[in-house]
């Protein structure tokens, strides 16, 4: 098994073509398939899974405010890829207590804005 940053310096060599095929793969050895890209004004999140919409709960704001940023999709990919992340590793919780303590009744931030 190779260590993180030399599985990060592997995929680096990769055009972002063969990382969308190697990422959908995964997706479907592991997670039935499911992954999902987001593409926002100051960059891209990416995950294996869904966000979870579903109210009462409905965290999945609070799972992509948590998600880390990246300029290009290939980094975003190659970040996935060697994390293995889910969106519930970024937030599995309570979301109105998350909004509480993250907000703090004032109006959201961009969601990539830290």
């Amino acid at each position: 098994m190779l260590h993180p940053d030399e599985h990060c310096r592997l995929l680096q060599t990769f055009e972002v073509d063969r990382l969308l095929d190697l990422f959908t793969l995964e997706a479907k050895k592991h997670h039935d398939g499911h992954y999902t890209i987001f593409s926002f004004t100051t960059g891209y999140t990416v995950a294996f899974g869904t966000p979870d919409i579903h109210m009462p709960r409905a965290s999945a704001y609070g799972q992509v405010y948590d998600m880390r940023s990246f300029a290009t999709l290939k980094e975003a990919i190659i970040d996935a890829l060697v994390q293995g992340k889910t969106f519930s590793d970024y937030f599995d919780g309570a979301f109105e207590e998350w909004w509480k303590v993250h907000m703090s009744g004032e109006m959201a931030p961009c969601l990539t804005s830290h």
